[in-house]
């Protein structure tokens, strides 16, 4: 019999139980500190309508859902309709068995064009569903639904997985957990002040307290791309851009921003007044409030200033995007001194809610990137030691159970993780074992009352 490929699929991977045990004194931490904040816990489904994930608020990682066809009936009828379309383009559908691929599109453009969208709305018509790419699109769903029985303003924790579609890299899976705090119906500075207080305390708890948090605002931003000549229109593509700073570099975003088909004087002149940093982006927004047009900006100045008294030590980046599109007002990222990725991040979405509920609810919420902070603590080995691992071993042919579980009930009352284990022949090669697989003692049934613990090693 042929052996079969048994690894996970691209992008995903398995985790061995001591990864998962690390995984879940990490995830008690965040818990913890969360909940003493006020923060509960909440469920969300991995599964949400697509119409909602693809609603333009996810941004880029939008284009990166994983979809999920409709089943029985519901997909038949979508299949049927798609051969339709298929039939109705003729042999010049792109991609159809004995179509031609390379045929000009001179003549008939419109034709073409108006059967690739129905094409598009064919495929779109095969799913219904999608797997969720972060915590905030789901929440905003739930809120809408359960808002009767939650507290106001309501301050939800979620921490599970979510996906997308990206290319896998080094640290970065297509699976992979989030730790999300949100604050649902309060509108003034206090949200994002708790919210900076709880993270940067949970951080602190995991051992990284050397973190610096930088803040933007999205009004600012907005204020920015309308000053400098951009089509406003077009405002999601010059932020999409701007985001890649840090990446791109200034000018690697001009050269972007201009094959987007923004105008060059728009360009030079943004990244003109970015040049200048923090103080180009306020005299952007006083120039515009001096001309009557900037009342957004200049409640973002004052929720800046709100925050910033609170938090002092926070830095003003006018570079800080956040590629989500379902920001409106302050934005964050909290870094870590030697490493060139956030380690959390997040902002208000005032708006998501409202447009599931008919009403507007002001929203806020702070993201950990659970699998960045993991690798860190793994490389600075900041997470502490579990409980005590103990391998109780027993005679199994001269079995006598009572005995064995009154040894293993006796060191299990103190707090020690205890393996009843069958001894084998070759007592060091199963010690050896042992203590490769996390067991830090072993303890053998008969040899006292308690049982004596003895301290294992890779040499024992």
């Amino acid at each position: 019999m042929a052996k079969r490929d048994t690894s996970p699929p691209r992008g995903m991977r398995d985790l061995l139980p001591a990864e998962v045990a690390l995984r879940d004194r990490c995830e008690a931490t965040i818990r913890g500190t969360y909940g003493r904040f006020g923060y509960q816990a909440v469920e969300t489904p991995a599964l949400e309508a697509i119409e909602r994930l693809a609603g333009g608020q996810g941004g880029e990682n939008a284009k990166l859902i994983y979809r999920v066809l409709k089943r029985g009936d519901k997909l038949a009828r979508a299949v049927a309709a798609l051969h339709a379309t298929a039939d109705g383009a003729g042999d010049g559908m792109p991609g159809r068995a004995g179509g031609d691929a390379d045929k000009s599109t001179t003549d008939g453009a419109a034709t073409d064009e108006a059967t690739s969208v129905a094409a598009d709305e064919a495929l779109a018509g095969l799913v219904n569903l999608g797997l969720r790419f972060d915590l905030t699109v789901p929440l905003a769903r739930y809120f809408a639904h359960n808002q009767g029985q939650l507290p106001a303003p309501f301050k939800a924790l979620q921490i599970g997985p979510v996906w997308r579609a990206e290319r896998p890299q080094k640290g970065r899976y297509r699976q992979f957990t989030q730790c999300d705090i949100d604050v649902l119906g309060e509108p003034s500075a206090l949200a994002e002040i708790d919210l900076l207080e709880a993270t940067t305390t949970t951080l602190a708890a995991l051992g990284l307290d050397d973190c610096e948090v930088r803040l933007n605002d999205r009004r600012l931003l907005s204020a920015l791309v309308q000053a400098t000549g951009f089509d406003p229109a077009r405002e999601g593509s010059v932020l999409i851009a701007l985001d890649k700073l840090d990446k791109l570099g200034p000018d690697g975003v001009g050269k972007q921003l201009r094959e987007a088909g923004h105008e060059a004087a728009a360009v030079e002149q943004l990244l003109a007044v970015l040049e200048r940093g923090w103080d180009g982006l306020v005299s952007v927004a006083e120039q515009r409030q001096a001309a009557g047009q900037g009342e957004a900006a200049a409640q973002a100045l004052a929720s800046l200033d709100a925050i910033r008294s609170a938090h002092p030590g926070v830095r003003l980046d006018p570079s800080l995007v956040r590629g989500m599109g379902y920001y409106t007002g302050p934005i964050f990222e909290v870094g870590l001194k030697g490493y060139n990725f956030s380690l959390a991040g997040g902002g208000r979405y005032d708006d998501m809610i409202g447009a599931q509920l008919g009403r507007a609810v002001p929203a806020c919420g702070f993201s950990i990137g659970f699998e960045r902070v993991l690798l860190v603590l793994a490389e600075r080995g900041g997470l502490t030691a579990g409980p005590e691992r103990v391998a109780l071993l027993a005679d199994a042919k001269r079995l006598d159970g009572v005995e064995v579980l009154a040894a293993a009930r006796v060191l299990r009352s103190g707090e020690r993780v205890v393996s009843l284990l069958a001894a084998r022949k070759n007592a060091r090669a199963q010690l050896d074992e042992l203590a490769r697989h996390g067991f830090s003692h072993v303890a053998r049934v008969g040899s006292g009352d308690p049982p004596e613990l003895r301290p294992l090693s890779p040499a024992d």
